[in-house]
């Protein structure tokens, strides 16, 4: 029998998403724009279209498209809600406002931060390279495309449009599913049995 699906919409999951998105696009509107300025100044497309583009497209994936993944790792990771850990907040601040009034909660909210900061720093450099490797197999020939063909001004437009289900497979990554892709590998591998070759015994 095939079980019914309901669909719940993760509110905390989605806000976060929405607001790198909005980061996101501001960040490469600033970043493309310096970077078309320095491309021409250096590799100017009049002199070779296709150097100028190749040029912007080598940069940008270098340098900018790690930080790119990093951040979103990160501050989705940051926007979650960790309904335990401000369970222990709440509790700690409790006791010591009770104990020396207020002068406690701010080294709470202090600590709090830092261990927030730290899961997602620890979170977000987890998953970047393994995300670039598969980043790479379909980004670069997409740029060299957008870059050519369409004017700086309707870029981001068009890498947001194709951004869409980039943006569902990293949202997928970042909530657990690096680790569920890991465990089907480890399950192909050890599914494989090797070839055994029947031994030969050399009489005496």
């Amino acid at each position: 029998t095939v079980e019914d699906v309901t669909f719940q919409l993760d509110l905390n999951r989605a806000s976060g998403g929405a607001f790198f998105g909005v980061l996101g696009a501001s960040w490469l509107h600033f970043w493309w724009g310096v970077l078309e300025q320095f491309a021409c100044r250096y590799v100017p497309a009049e002199r070779s279209k296709v150097a100028n583009t190749l040029f912007k497209v080598a940069i940008d994936q270098i340098l900018a498209a790690p930080l790119y993944s990093y951040s979103y790792f990160f501050i989705t990771r940051i926007c979650l809600k960790n309904k335990s850990n401000q369970k222990v907040i709440s509790k700690r601040s409790e006791k010591n406002s009770n104990e020396n009034g207020n002068e406690d909660i701010i080294p709470d909210l202090l600590h709090a931060i830092q261990s927030k900061v730290n899961d997602a720093h620890i979170h977000a450099s987890s998953l970047v390279w393994p995300t670039m490797m598969k980043h790479y197999k379909i980004w670069p020939a997409f740029h060299c495309m957008n870059m050519y063909h369409t004017p700086l001004q309707h870029r981001v437009l068009v890498h947001n449009v194709c951004l869409v289900g980039w943006s569902g497979y990293l949202s997928y990554l970042s909530h657990g599913g690096a680790a569920e892709e890991t465990s089907t590998n480890v399950k192909n591998i050890s599914s494989v049995t090797l070839k055994t070759y029947p031994t030969i015994r050399l009489g005496s």
